[in-house]
């Protein structure tokens, strides 16, 4: 009679396990579907075309990956910025940045024949609270250097429209192009210095080192050129203050365009040159007063900026 019964037992048991087995696989089943949906409508909203159907597949695995990771960091719901599906969601990590970076460090960055000697933002006369440069016309729109290192020169470029701008209320439209093509010393699309780039174009001067107070008073002034580390998150990057990891690597370069405070938390304003599908319609929040001397990602290692008379 015991026997019987263990039987009755075990049947049902089995029953419920090949059940939940079945359904495990129909859930991971239509996941992959719903993603390879997913993945179907990016291709076209963003033009994307593969060499054959092997590279399709690749590419799926790689954007199922970022996808997976951007919903399960976002039902987190314990973080300070949140993740997306952008223009570079098919790319690994390594890929992105390969392509999509492109700062080199000078050996010397301070010793430059054109750079002040002495940081005229030392002790402005006013410092305001929080600044927006977009509001006061002094940026320009957000635009996409493609799969080339020259972030240097869109960063560059941006802050000299800036100076510009509030030198003479005008906002003009200059050359990326024109600094990736004819400064000799930076590598083009291979990357280059911020430096090496103002040296080309104008007279500039540089921000205290590891000094974020120093870097709040020149952006009060104007837009200042920083080179960061663009590491962790930062390829998913949707909104939000980034407080996370971002690698040690000082890899890319990008325009403060002012700085805030949201929900407590006091925050850098950058403009990147990723388009305007990443970040915040091209621009990215990112935590201002770390504890760290060098500022977060290393804001603060290597600011400069163009004068102008």
């Amino acid at each position: 009679m015991a026997l019987t019964h263990e039987k009755a037992f075990v049947i049902p048991l089995l029953m419920v396990l090949v059940t939940l087995a079945f359904h495990q696989t129909t859930s991971r089943t239509l996941d992959v579907d719903f993603i390879a949906q997913k993945h179907d409508q990016w291709i076209a909203q963003h033009g994307r075309t593969y060499l054959d159907s092997a590279e399709k597949e690749r590419r799926f695995q790689i954007f199922k990956k970022n996808y997976d990771y951007i919903e399960k960091f976002n039902a987190a719901g314990n973080n300070t910025y949140k993740l997306g599906i952008n223009a570079f969601s098919d790319l690994t990590k390594e890929e992105f940045l390969a392509s999509h970076t492109g700062l080199k460090m000078p050996p010397n960055p301070r010793l430059s024949n054109t750079t002040a000697s002495y940081d005229s933002y030392d002790n402005p006369t006013e410092v305001a609270d929080s600044i927006d440069w977009r509001e006061r016309g002094a940026v320009s729109g957000i635009q996409y250097q493609g799969n080339c290192g020259c972030c240097w020169a869109f960063s560059a470029v941006a802050a000299m429209e800036g100076i510009i701008q509030i030198k003479t209320n005008t906002l003009l439209d200059l050359s990326e192009q024109q600094l990736v093509d004819c400064v000799s010393d930076n590598n083009g699309c291979n990357g280059g210095s911020i430096n090496t780039a103002f040296e080309y174009i104008i007279q500039n001067g540089d921000v205290t080192r590891n000094d974020e107070q120093a870097l709040k008073n020149a952006v009060s002034q104007q837009p200042v050129s920083v080179s960061i580390a663009a590491g962790g998150n930062f390829q998913i990057y949707e909104g939000g203050i980034f407080q996370e990891d971002c690698g040690d690597s000082l890899n890319h370069a990008v325009t403060i365009g002012g700085y805030g405070n949201e929900n407590g938390m006091d925050y850098w304003l950058i403009k990147n040159s990723w388009g305007q599908t990443w970040g915040e319609k091209g621009y990215m929040k990112i935590l201002r007063g770390s504890s760290n001397s060098e500022g977060h990602c290393g804001i603060a290692t290597n600011a400069s900026f163009p004068t102008a008379q």
